[in-house]
């Protein structure tokens, strides 16, 4: 894999987790057709439609299903709830109204979960952080998943990659059987009794 031998002591204290809007108002259907333009952090921004009447229901769907969308949006307690698909502290969603109407407005979407980037340190260094829970920067060809906080630093060891057996085996075997089926057909045409008065080429050639 590329990645040396050797070991690591990694303490987490906090993990990267997305954002979460929740609607704080009792709005069940849009009053008005309106187009929401969604952004999560510096990414592209996209848009979604929304006709006069439409539930809560078809809203989060509109959304969820959306080209580009980073977002999962879902219905719960009869509330649009918005879930960021990416983590980090400056990945915090915009929610406009963008089509005349006032949606965006209606459902004072207000902050439920914030997003948050990881905490960590590595062999007992200073504090450092990380939008996403995949760590790539301890060790060159290292990828390191972040599945919870610590209460003291754990170690993390490379060994040096041990030979693929199976590979070998695989090979000894292909080997054992090739050489046994010549060893059979060298032994079979020795062995092959002599035609005393050969009409063909094929009985010649015994």
């Amino acid at each position: 894999s590329g990645v040396p031998p050797g070991g690591f002591q990694i303490a987490v204290s906090q993990l990267a987790r997305a954002q979460q809007l929740t609607q704080s108002t009792s709005l069940q259907a849009a009053n008005g057709a309106d187009q929401l333009t969604i952004q999560v952090g510096t990414g592209t921004a996209f848009t979604v439609n929304v006709a006069a009447g439409d539930s809560l229901q078809t809203i989060a769907g509109a959304i969820t299903q959306a080209s580009g969308t980073q977002v999962y949006a879902s219905v719960v307690n009869s509330k649009l709830v918005l879930s960021s698909q990416v983590t980090g502290a400056a990945n915090t969603m915009s929610v406009t109204s963008t089509g005349g109407g006032t949606l965006a407005a209606d459902l004072g979407l207000t902050q439920s979960v914030s997003a948050q980037d990881a905490q960590y340190t590595v062999d007992g260094g200073s504090t450092q952080t990380s939008a996403s829970n995949v760590l790539t920067n301890i060790a060159t060809g290292l990828s390191v998943t972040l599945l919870g906080t610590t209460s003291s630093a754990v170690s993390v060891n490379i060994s040096t990659p041990g030979p693929n057996t199976d590979a070998v085996q695989t090979a000894i075997q292909d080997f054992v059987t090739t050489y046994n089926a010549t060893v059979d057909m060298i032994s079979a045409k020795v062995n092959e009794q002599k035609v005393a008065n050969p009409q063909t080429d094929a009985d010649r050639a015994k």
